[in-house]
């Protein structure tokens, strides 16, 4: 029987398509004491999926310790809270458990008690499940699909404390606040020490620095987009799985990591079309400026020249020109520039591609979808239906639904950089594709064919292996910063090559044959070396028919997705301005003024 229930005026009125709510508990939180108006809130968490409001409501967004938004619901009539909609966990709701129909409400079994720390002294009642914060992580099934609990206040993996330093060098105590297993590097400066003939470059009147070089151990921001579970080698984009989406559409993901909704048929298909219109609508100079340059130019450099051609074209994008803070509040003008740079990207990649094999440029069609018009206009059609092969589209789609989003990854890292000075979606591509061009990222694509070639037959496989152990050689497509074990996306990468069988591609035997020989032998597992996605995704690209070189502008086609769902949480949530500073290694006594010795 589904759940059911109303505003104080009966203005509005909710039903809810479960039996029972997934988590029903008292929440003490200061938020939800004022919104309220009394010791506690009783809130039931339900999929958001299964809400139907109907009625005037009206919403307030306040900033949860996620970072981002919480939407509180109320009945505009009579002000009664219905629910609050919490951005970092877009696949629940937590409805206020007061509203629902009397009867429901008797049969009610709260058994959680969450911010207990924000409990009144004076509330006596103790639940089975008390937390002082919010649960650590936690997950709770929904049908089969699995759904991360991001509780129902503030909504974020929280693993809370405080961290106790002593400085041995002034004798000082100092208590540091941890959150989400984490401490802000800002707080660390409270720790100071004497300057007294200290080295001037210590600054030791600024405070405690954090030396990472690399940001190995550094979050420079908070995001709901996707989610590495090193230990379990497991990735979740906004709370799914990648067994979930396996099946989706380009437009389908890329609405889900934008929105942090899973579309409907019908806004799978009006962004589709808007796609396909933004592409038809790429000015001809951006495709001549392409064609201008040589032939032989490597592929990303080509995708830098047009999409700077690009952004020289539309000069009412770029902020300084405008309104500095457009992309920071109106998110329908930062939608439309986020839409407008992917289907540039598609233009771009197509013409670089046709230009460097030398066909004849084919325009998108209002008809297809997105990966179908990329084949198009990169030239790679059946030349006897004149249209992409399904099935390499598939496996493209397959394969892209993996490279879709990977957190903190260095093109993405690199366009919030530029995105922090509030900088367009196109110059902060352009950044993306600046970084991915170097061997240790997108390159090491390229660089792991190289190795392949190089080792050529399989029974020169043993010998390349011990060449590696010696230190002689170094095996590109092994290991991963991020996981200890194997990374997540191979098992699906070899599902997709199996249905690019029939293409003859002899190394991949030869691949093959080097995790075999991994496998057993301990220097490889000793060391937490596995294959990571580049080790096979070539052969997913080179059997579709992209040849090695132009790769790494192929995976961006899939990574677009990722980095500009970033670029746009970065303004939504107004992250700042990236000034990190560095530790200085130099004299710090004066020198003699060189012109003196001349």
């Amino acid at each position: 029987m589904p759940l059911s229930g109303h505003c104080l005026c009966k203005a509005v009125t909710y039903t809810v398509d479960v039996d029972a709510p997934l988590v029903t508990g008292y929440d003490h939180c200061d938020d939800c004491q004022r919104q309220s108006g009394s010791t506690y809130s009783l809130v039931a968490v339900v999929p958001k999926d299964k809400l139907t409001i109907q009625g005037p409501t009206k919403s307030w967004a306040g900033k949860g310790s996620s970072g981002l938004a919480v939407h509180r619901i109320f009945c505009s009539e009579c002000g009664s809270p219905i629910a609050h909609d919490p951005d970092a966990a877009p696949e629940i709701i937590a409805i206020k458990a007061g509203t629902l129909d009397t009867e429901i409400k008797k049969n009610l079994k709260p058994d959680t008690e969450i911010w207990t720390v924000g409990k009144l002294p004076f509330c006596q009642e103790n639940l089975a499940r008390p937390f002082k914060h919010m649960p650590d992580n936690r997950r709770i099934f929904v049908g089969k699909v699995i759904q991360p609990i991001l509780w129902v206040c503030h909504m974020c993996f929280t693993m809370s404390g405080t961290l106790f330093i002593h400085d041995s060098r002034t004798y000082v105590n100092y208590e540091i606040p941890i959150n989400q297993n984490s401490v802000r590097a800002i707080d660390l400066q409270r720790i100071r020490a004497p300057s007294l003939n200290s080295n001037h470059a210590d600054q030791l009147a600024h405070g405690l620095r954090v030396y990472d070089p690399g940001l190995q151990n550094t979050a420079v921001t908070q995001s709901a987009i996707s989610f590495s579970d090193h230990e379990n080698s497991l990735l979740l984009y906004r709370g799914y799985t990648l067994d979930q989406l396996w099946g989706c559409d380009f437009e389908e993901m890329f609405h889900l990591l934008l929105w942090g909704k899973y579309p409907t048929a019908s806004q799978s298909e009006e962004l589709r079309q808007r796609l396909a219109q933004y592409m038809q609508e790429v000015p001809d100079i951006v495709r001549q400026t392409i064609f201008n340059l040589p032939k032989t130019t490597s592929p990303l450099p080509l995708i830098i020249a047009g999409l700077s051609a690009y952004l020289a074209c539309i000069l009412d994008v770029i902020p300084a020109t405008t309104n500095a803070t457009v992309f920071q509040t109106d998110f329908k003008r930062a939608d439309q520039v986020i839409l407008q740079t992917a289907a540039a990207y598609a233009v771009v990649f197509g013409a670089v591609r046709s230009h460097r094999i030398g066909i004849p440029w084919r325009s998108p069609s209002p008809h297809q979808t997105y990966y179908e018009n990329l084949f198009t206009m990169a030239g790679l059609v059946d030349p006897e239906t004149n249209r992409p092969d399904p099935i390499r589209v598939s496996c493209f789609r397959r394969f892209g639904n993996l490279n879709a989003e990977h957190g903190m990854a260095l093109s993405v890292f690199s366009a919030l950089v530029t995105a922090s000075s509030l900088t367009d979606p196109v110059s902060c591509l352009i950044s993306a594709v600046a970084a991915a061009h170097g061997p240790l990222h997108f390159g090491a694509t390229e660089s792991a064919q190289r190795a392949l070639h190089d080792i050529g037959e399989l029974e020169n496989v043993p010998a390349f292996i011990e060449e590696i152990k010696a230190g002689k050689r170094k095996l590109f497509g092994y290991g991963h910063r991020t996981y200890k074990g194997m990374d997540p996306r191979v098992r699906p990468i070899q599902s997709i090559l199996k249905d690019l069988a029939y293409v003859h591609q002899p190394l991949l035997k030869v691949a093959e044959a080097i995790e075999e020989t991994a496998a057993k032998d301990d220097y490889f597992s000793a060391r937490g070396l596995y294959p990571n996605a580049d080790f096979y995704g070539q052969f997913v690209f080179t059997g579709i028919g992209f040849e090695p070189d132009i790769i790494p502008a192929a995976m961006l086609a899939h990574r677009i997705m990722g980095i500009m769902a970033h670029w746009r949480e970065y303004m939504v949530t107004r992250g700042k301005l990236f000034r990190p500073t560095h530790l200085y290694t130099g004299y710090t006594e004066l020198n003699p003024d060189p012109r003196a010795k001349i």
